[in-house]
């Protein structure tokens, strides 16, 4: 009965906020089926990043940066629908393309890479296989449609908000754990819903910034500007590739399985 269904989407819903409370493969467990009965969080939730300096790199180089916002989660595959279905691949969008447009013409590309796959594309978890351009259209198509400056984030943005101010090697304190990140370590071997790793919460409240995936910057990576950094880790990469000063990179019309990006403003 439908109060039946409310009560158990109730029930999963606690057993991801009891965090360490309950088993990784509980909380794991609890995302997808609230992904197949429908899940009501707030996934467009911004975390606030304040004004200062931290530590960046592996070198804890001090930077300072003016204040900004980091989505919470990244981008899910229902947040990435919306864009599709209002016609982000046709030219009613083509102005929030940039240079990407003509790659994706000439690809004939008219949605991410796996998109009918049902396995990548369960609602609540984050959105895979798409480009550094389609990340980019999707911020420029955000930003028109909400009147909000949304973009992606720098990759010294993107650390800040993983890592605080005081240099730490993970999003949380101390040491390394599988009940704190989707990483190969955890043996899950794909994307998990957004949000089943609370004690993994970066010090501004950003969740899954090691692991589940690697995420799209607005950074290159060097002077030859051929490639774009990414940042974080991902389900089927060890846990030295998700601290938090690792520096990834792919061109940008790379997608696969593993990437994905969150949004900035």
């Amino acid at each position: 009965s439908e109060g039946t269904q409310e009560a158990y989407v109730r029930r999963l819903l606690s057993i991801l906020a009891s965090g360490g409370q309950s088993s990784t493969v509980q909380r794991v467990s609890a995302g997808d089926a609230l992904a197949y009965l429908g899940d009501p969080r707030d996934q467009e939730t911004m975390a606030h990043v304040p004004a200062g300096e931290f530590l960046y790199g592996e070198s804890k180089e001090v930077w300072y940066l003016k204040a900004f916002s980091l989505g919470k989660y990244p981008v899910t595959v229902a947040q990435y629908r919306r864009f599709v279905d209002d016609g982000g691949y046709t030219e009613k969008w083509r102005e929030c393309w940039s240079s990407g447009w003509g790659w994706r013409e000439q690809e004939g590309v008219g949605m991410p890479r796996y998109w009918d796959d049902r396995l990548w594309c369960l609602p609540n978890h984050p959105v895979v296989g798409v480009s550094w351009y389609e990340a980019q259209a999707y911020c420029a198509w955000l930003a028109r449609t909400t009147g909000r400056p949304f973009r992606l984030p720098s990759e010294q943005e993107w650390e800040k908000a993983a890592r605080g101010t005081d240099g730490r090697e993970w999003p949380w304190p101390g040491e390394f754990s599988t009940d704190r990140a989707n990483t190969v370590e955890g043996r899950f071997d794909r994307t998990t819903a957004v949000g089943c790793y609370l004690d993994g919460a970066s010090p501004y409240g950003c969740l899954e910034m090691a692991g589940n995936v690697w995420e799209w910057t607005d950074s290159w990576y060097d002077r030859d500007a051929q490639t774009k950094v990414v940042r974080g880790g991902a389900w089927s990469f060890n846990k030295d590739r998700a601290r938090c000063a690792y520096r990834y990179k792919n061109h940008p019309d790379y997608r696969y399985l593993t990437l994905g990006f969150r949004v900035a403003e």
